[in-house]
């Protein structure tokens, strides 16, 4: 039986205790790394076709890959949360099971969508600071057309990981 549902504005602290984790235990974060790993598969998946946006802006040219949250339909989003969870690591499908819920044919999981949810903000909130050239330890870096701009005028000709943009799941390391 599914507990009760953190919204999803919720901080990584409620998941780590609805979930039974303690952000202390190396081997729970281990853990909440593989689940923001396999809610960040579920992200690029959402990106690979224009046919997740929301009908208004599904042909609109300026909507570019990676699409934020608010540009895919509800039907794509929750395809990718059922999708998460049935393919979902031994290790993750357990700590998943706490936010599955199932009436006949709907179903939902509240902790693979707040996952999801999360991948989602914290890549679209660096992007937008990196964009507008956020400054990381002292440096002001841009991003551009996949490389970085160092904040002393240098371009590091090293193009960024998948489609140019800033990934923190696969960045952060």
């Amino acid at each position: 039986m599914a507990s009760r549902q953190l919204p999803m504005s919720a901080d990584k602290r409620l998941l780590f205790e609805k979930l039974g984790l303690s952000e202390h235990n190396v081997q729970h974060r281990a853990l909440y790394d593989r689940m923001r790993e396999e809610a960040s598969a579920g992200r690029d998946r959402l990106s690979l076709s224009r046919d997740n946006l929301v009908e208004n802006i599904r042909k609109d040219p300026s909507v570019q890959p990676p699409f934020a949250w608010d540009n895919l339909s509800e039907t794509a989003r929750h395809k990718e949360i059922l999708n998460i969870y049935r393919n979902a690591s031994p290790q993750t499908r357990r700590y998943y099971d706490v936010g599955a819920w199932r009436d006949g044919p709907n179903e939902e999981n509240w902790v693979v969508k707040w996952c999801l949810w999360h991948v989602f903000r914290y890549r679209d909130n660096r992007n937008r600071a990196r964009a507008n050239g956020a400054v990381h330890g002292g440096v002001q870096s841009t991003y551009y057309n996949g490389y970085t701009v160092g904040g002393h005028g240098s371009v590091h000709n090293q193009p960024r990981e998948g489609n140019g943009f800033w990934d923190p799941i696969r960045d952060d390391r």
